[in-house]
């Protein structure tokens, strides 16, 4: 995820910094440690956490240790099944794998 003008809506700056983050588990998953390597990031808001499965969580786990906040946001799941369940289950599972991070659940649109 290159920090691109245009995505200065889903960023939040401190002193010059990226501080916060909003953006699609996957992508964040796939980018998140390197763009941490380069900003101090201490939230993530992620949406359409239920499309991404067990495996992707697993191996994407390097980009939310150390951060304060997680907030997940589960898009309608159509066809897709996620990947360690709905709701607070994938809280509850990040929390166990992130101590001293808050993982919160909000259930509803991305």
């Amino acid at each position: 995820m290159a920090l691109r003008g245009e995505d200065a809506e889903r960023l939040t700056w401190r002193r010059g910094f990226v501080e916060g983050v909003k953006c699609r588990a996957v992508e964040w998953l796939r980018v998140g440690l390197a763009v941490r390597t380069r900003n101090p990031v201490q939230r993530v808001v992620l949406s359409h956490s239920g499309e991404v499965t067990r495996d992707d969580w697993l191996a994407g786990i390097g980009a939310l240790r150390g951060l304060c906040q997680v907030d997940l946001k589960h898009a309608p799941f159509g066809a897709l099944v996620p990947a360690v369940g709905r709701g607070t289950e994938l809280a509850e599972w990040l929390r166990e794998r992130l101590p001293g991070t808050r993982v919160n659940m909000e259930t509803g649109s991305s």
